[in-house]
């Protein structure tokens, strides 16, 4: 089952949170234990917290290298068995498999989802000292099914810089806002951000425009 984890730790941890999301809200539905659930929660947090601490390059140093280290392994362990248990459940369909990132029950593999075809509309503010939230807003189908929008748009991917800086940095989500945690290095610094649409694999489509936003020192 190791294949089905991404190896890549900014793909895995928003991997990890979809699932958890999904089986958060379907726990009744899917008849999933209560404190199975709790537990994959607490684990993909520590590994969400560990993972934000770590991946500023300004901020990381040992210390936060080997929490994430552990807290990255101890998810990893639990999924492997834990994810094995979602695909035997006959509770879970097909398309909840799908939405999920996890290989397909059938024999012949369906065609895989495409990268989102639509760009998003991104706002952002500035909120607490070296903190922005950015939102996006879903793309009209006209009368969409719930189905074909997670399916379709299971998250985005925020890339930001600050002036200056030639590489972008970049997170996921699979909720529909982002607080962005920054170092101080950023304080009373313009930072430039964009934001596109992920499909269950992580492709993203076409990138929004970019906003700039002043952080709060």
């Amino acid at each position: 089952m190791g294949r089905t984890q991404p190896r890549r730790d900014e793909e895995f941890i928003a991997w990890a949170a979809n699932l958890a999301a999904q089986c958060t809200s379907h726990e009744s539905e899917w008849a999933l234990a209560a404190a199975t659930v709790a537990t994959l929660n607490e684990l993909t947090a520590t590994a969400q917290n560990a993972y934000q601490a770590n991946v500023n390059r300004s901020l990381a140093n040992r210390q936060t290298a080997a929490e994430k280290q552990f807290a990255f392994a101890a998810l990893r362990s639990f999924l492997s068995l834990f994810v094995g248990s979602l695909r035997a459940n006959l509770a879970v369909s097909d398309d909840d498999i799908e939405a999920m990132g996890l290989p397909s029950r059938q024999h012949h593999r369906r065609q895989p989802l495409p990268p989102p075809p639509e760009s998003l509309t991104l706002q952002v503010a500035s909120l607490h000292p070296l903190e922005l939230q950015a939102s996006v807003h879903l793309p009209t189908y006209g009368h969409p099914a719930h189905s074909q929008t997670r399916k379709a748009y299971h998250g985005f991917t925020l890339r930001y810089r600050k002036a200056g800086d030639a590489e972008w940095q970049q997170v996921y989500t699979t909720r529909l806002r982002l607080l962005l945690r920054l170092d101080a290095s950023y304080g009373g610094q313009m930072v430039t951000l964009s934001a596109a649409w992920i499909n269950p694999r992580l492709q993203h489509g076409p990138w929004s425009n970019e906003v700039e936003a002043l952080v709060n020192p």
